[in-house]
């Protein structure tokens, strides 16, 4: 095998390629395919070697949508990207969708780089609707997409590649997540009925591409968040069919399957109506709302709570869809209405000073695209 850099020792050469910026990764791999290959990082080395020199830090991904309508099928005059696509009905009209994952950094000068990973995403998608998707989870180097119903999509950041997995025992949006010893486990959420809430768990084997059932859950669930405690269990919390915050939190513990779910009563002793939630490590953030533009945001850390300064009134927190813990800062993002937005939380709040420059993204949307659902990778 030819070195990667002529004239370096490929110990020398790979330090130099694992310092490249992540968003240049497509422009490198068209320039030299044995770069492009060590670049996808079978082996782990890459990640290792960047952890080492300080370089690995969270990476954002968003599923954006590209889409078109139309009140008919024939006489479109510029289709474009879009000819290859079928057209859908709504009830209304017809409409082609087209997605694309997105992943966002920032360079040396804190300016924000968009880089499309891999190819678009059509799934053959029998839904008429932009927002098909739900909820995209990241584990490892892959990202894990729901669709609404019972399908999940698997993509390899590395290579870019689609892989559709094993469909889902149940359907439920919204619901909690967390990975344990490589499992998936996933629990409550809200059904396709209106206001519906779930009791059902299960968790997802990434190597042998298979869900199992897990014993379902004592109390239900509507929006939730998961979190791992210290001792690898998976805690469940989340609100009622109003979306008001349940003050129990459910327990289920891997190591102990036979016990199924235990109750951990008054784990959240506040009150409110659960606006959003993120986990960064050990730490769970909760935003709640406890009247009209006022707004909470609290922080558990595996043991206590403490309340944060970030208050109504400001806007942060308002229409929020979903808050992201990013390199130990939070952003509120929304993307119900009419557009998608990304914006940081109060400065002070749970925001390093270096992290000053994620508030550019509250201006930030990609042209003509929606954002559809976001995560954020190692």
């Amino acid at each position: 095998m030819d070195s990667l850099i002529p004239g370096l020792p490929d110990d020398v050469a790979k330090l130099c390629l694992a310092r490249i910026p992540l968003h240049l990764y497509t422009t490198v791999r068209s320039v030299c395919r044995s770069w492009g290959q060590w670049l996808i990082d079978e082996t782990g080395e890459l990640a290792k070697m960047r952890r080492d020199a300080g370089l690995k830090g969270d990476q954002l991904f968003l599923l954006v949508c590209k889409s078109m309508y139309s009140e008919t099928q024939d006489g479109q005059e510029n289709l474009g990207n879009y000819s290859h696509l079928p057209w859908l009905w709504n009830g209304r009209r017809y409409a082609k969708f087209s997605y694309r994952l997105a992943r966002v950094e920032f360079d040396a000068a804190g300016q924000i780089v968009m880089e499309y990973v891999g190819d678009e995403l059509t799934c053959k998608l029998p839904f008429p609707y932009a927002k098909a998707f739900e909820t995209m989870i990241s584990i490892g180097r892959n990202l894990f997409l729901f669709r609404i119903g019972r399908d999940v999509w698997r993509c390899d950041t590395a290579t870019g590649r689609w892989q559709q997995v094993a469909t889902r025992n149940w359907y439920e949006k919204r619901f909690a997540w967390g990975v344990i010893k490589g499992q998936l486990y996933i629990a409550g959420g809200q059904s396709h009925t209106a206001g519906g809430t779930s009791i059902s768990a299960e968790v997802y084997d990434l190597e042998k591409d298979k869900w199992s059932p897990l014993p379902t859950m004592p109390q239900v669930r509507g929006r939730s968040q998961g979190y791992i405690t210290e001792e690898g269990k998976f805690l469940v919390f989340g609100t009622d069919s109003r979306s008001n915050i349940e003050p129990a939190a459910l327990i289920y513990d891997p190591d102990a399957i036979a016990s199924g779910w235990s109750i951990l009563e008054n784990f959240w002793p506040f009150g409110g109506r659960l606006v959003g939630s993120a986990v960064a490590g050990k730490q769970l953030y909760v935003a709640s709302e406890h009247g009209p533009a006022e707004f909470e945001l609290r922080q558990f850390n595996g043991k206590a709570w403490r309340s944060l300064a970030c208050r109504g009134g400001e806007g942060v927190l308002n229409h929020c869809d979903a808050l992201i813990a990013l390199d130990g800062g939070l952003l509120s993002a929304g993307w119900s209405g009419d557009s998608s937005w990304l914006r940081a939380p109060l400065a002070g709040s749970v925001m390093r000073s270096g992290l000053a420059k994620l508030r550019h993204l509250e201006r930030w949307t990609p042209a003509g695209e929606e954002i559809i659902v976001a995560a954020v990778g190692a």
